[in-house]
């Protein structure tokens, strides 16, 4: 039975010495596919592993004290991926219990460059998956943008044109105005903070169509939904539809992508302005509460819920109830949070609408 395997096997005694091998454990072995930490017939596999984390080989560490775990009978099986040292292949490692009275243990080592690579492929390509969600993203919400800019720039011109006027008046005017120098203060204030506004929108749009999020970096999902709230208002006024904001302000944080948390968060309003869009009361609710070990991120709305067909095809690539949709929204949303180790839900609202529930673990 051990001959007619493809994998690398060696059975231990219960001391981790080896007891015997199979035909592809020595080829492999010959070839230098286990680098730093194989043993031949007769050999302590602990002893050898010992002297591999003596050359500064840490995974050597964590195959040995796996080992070990399962010699002791503490776990039935333990698992390691690594890189030779050797050569350049990923290296897949199982240790399971030896089922005999004396004891031991099975270690099997499989080379798995090829399933590695797939991987990284597959997480290359929902990346740029992502990123074309964000770019496509940008036509739908290009008016809500125009209308943050054009508050703050408006407000700039307006109290610029209010100082040029006030410089240009006769001395006796300027005495009576700048008396009080509170007024001159608080104009200036003024045009600072909006161009400060006008500038972190178009910042922000920059990071959100560039990926410049930060992963792994700390996330207030609350703000998230406010940045998201601010950027798609406008949109949502020419709709005529109200957007209620609750937090839970004692909510914890989550480690993400602040851009991507902003995504899921913009898409899911988008997509509930569509579902109010023919409704006679389109109201649109967003908020954060904290569940215990996660925390939970919601958008509701007063539109007409999920028809059995939808919640069928809900989270399948290029299903789409739009006019002209692509059908990615939610397959996009989907992929980031389950990248965040979350999971997403859409189900009927108990007062009639949609909502959709993002859960993540708390930082």
């Amino acid at each position: 039975m051990l001959a007619s395997l493809s994998i690398g096997i060696a059975i231990l005694d219960s001391s981790g010495c080896v007891v015997r091998v199979n035909e592809a454990w020595r080829l492999a072995a010959a070839e230098g596919v286990f680098g730093e930490h194989h043993a031949v017939v007769g050999q302590s596999y602990l002893d050898e592993c010992r002297r591999a984390e003596a050359r500064g080989f840490d995974a050597a560490r964590e195959l040995r004290q796996g080992i070990e775990r399962v010699l002791a009978r503490r776990t039935r099986t333990f698992r390691s991926q690594f890189v030779s040292q050797t050569r350049d292949r990923w290296l897949e490692i199982v240790v399971d219990i030896l089922k005999h009275e004396a004891g031991g243990a099975v270690i099997s080592v499989a080379d798995v460059t090829e399933r590695r690579l797939d991987e990284k492929t597959a997480e290359a390509t929902r990346g740029h998956t992502a990123h074309l969600g964000r770019a496509s993203m940008m036509s739908e919400i290009a008016s809500a943008i125009a209308g943050e800019i054009k508050q703050p720039v408006t407000a700039i011109q307006l109290n610029a044109l209010a100082g040029a006027t006030l410089l240009g008046a006769p001395q006796t005017d300027l005495e009576a105005v700048w008396s009080d120098s509170r007024e001159a203060w608080q104009m200036f204030k003024d045009i600072y903070d909006y161009a400060s506004r006008a500038s972190g929108v178009i910042e922000h749009v920059d990071q959100h169509v560039h990926r410049q999020g930060g992963n792994g970096a700390i996330v207030d999902l609350g703000e998230t939904c406010r940045s998201a709230v601010r950027l798609v208002e406008h949109e949502a006024a020419l709709r005529g539809a109200r957007i209620e904001v609750d937090i839970d302000a004692h909510a914890p944080a989550i480690a993400g992508d602040a851009i991507e948390m902003q995504q899921i968060a913009m898409s899911l309003l988008l997509n509930a302005l569509d579902a109010v869009s023919e409704s006679s009361e389109r109201v649109i609710a967003i908020g954060v509460i904290s569940r215990g070990a996660e925390v939970e991120m919601y958008v509701r709305d007063t539109g007409p819920g999920l028809s059995p067909k939808v919640r069928q095809h809900l989270f399948e690539s290029f299903f789409t109830t739009k006019e002209g949709g692509l059908g990615m929204g939610l397959i996009i949303v989907r992929s980031i949070v389950e990248r965040h180790r979350g999971r997403v839900i859409g189900e009927d609202a108990a007062n009639g609408g949609a909502i959709f529930r993002v859960h993540l673990p708390v930082s």
